[in-house]
C-alpha cells in the first residue's frame, strides 16, 4: 500500500472514532443514562433434615413485571418434581444405571404454603412430573410482587424400588 492511501486510512479512521465519540455524547445529553430495570431476587432458607433425607426450604421470590403486559398468573419451574417419577428423569435412555448406581427411589418438593404479598394464593401444579407451578396474581406492567414457597424436599435413601438395594 502506498503512503498516500496509508494516510487516507488513517484519516477515515480518526474521523470514525470521532463521530462514534460524538454520537455518543449526544445520545446521553438528549436521551440521558437509561436506568437499569429492577430484578427479580431470590432468598432461601433451607433446614437440612439428614435423617429423614429431607429439607425444609421458605423461598421467597421477589418478582418483577418486565414483560410490558399485566400479569394474571406467573410460571415457576419446580425442578425438584422431576425425580418424583421414573418417566420424567433426567437421564439419557438406557443409563439408569450409571445416574443412579444404588437405585432410583423417588423424591420432590412438596408445598405447604405458597403466598403472594403474604396472603394465600391459588395455585396448582401441572405437567408430567408435576414440573410446573401456575400462581394466580395481578401484577401490572413494571410492578412488583413477592411470592413465598415453603414446601419439602425429599431424596428418600434408594431403596429396592429398581435396582440394587442400598
Amino acid at each position: 500500500m502506498s503512503k498516500k492511501m496509508k494516510m487516507v486510512v488513517r484519516v477515515l479512521a480518526l474521523v470514525m472514532a470521532f463521530l462514534l465519540i460524538l454520537g455518543v455524547i449526544v445520545s446521553v445529553l438528549l436521551y440521558g443514562r437509561a436506568e437499569p430495570m429492577p430484578r427479580s431476587a431470590y432468598e432461601l432458607d433451607i433446614f437440612i433434615r439428614e435423617e429423614s433425607h429431607a429439607a425444609e426450604i421458605s423461598q421467597t421470590v421477589q418478582y418483577v413485571n418486565s414483560t410490558g403486559a399485566r400479569l394474571r398468573y406467573v410460571m415457576f419451574s419446580v425442578y425438584a418434581n422431576a425425580y418424583r417419577r421414573l418417566m420424567t428423569l433426567p437421564f439419557e435412555d438406557g443409563r439408569l444405571d450409571s445416574a443412579f448406581p444404588n437405585g432410583y427411589a423417588p423424591g420432590g418438593a412438596d408445598f405447604t404454603s405458597v403466598t403472594i404479598n403474604g396472603a394465600p394464593a391459588d395455585w396448582g401444579v401441572s405437567g408430567p412430573g408435576e414440573q410446573f407451578m401456575r400462581v394466580a396474581c395481578d401484577i401490572a406492567p413494571g410492578g412488583t410482587a413477592e411470592f413465598g414457597f415453603d414446601f419439602f424436599c425429599c431424596c428418600p435413601k434408594p431403596r429396592a424400588v429398581w435396582g440394587r438395594a442400598a
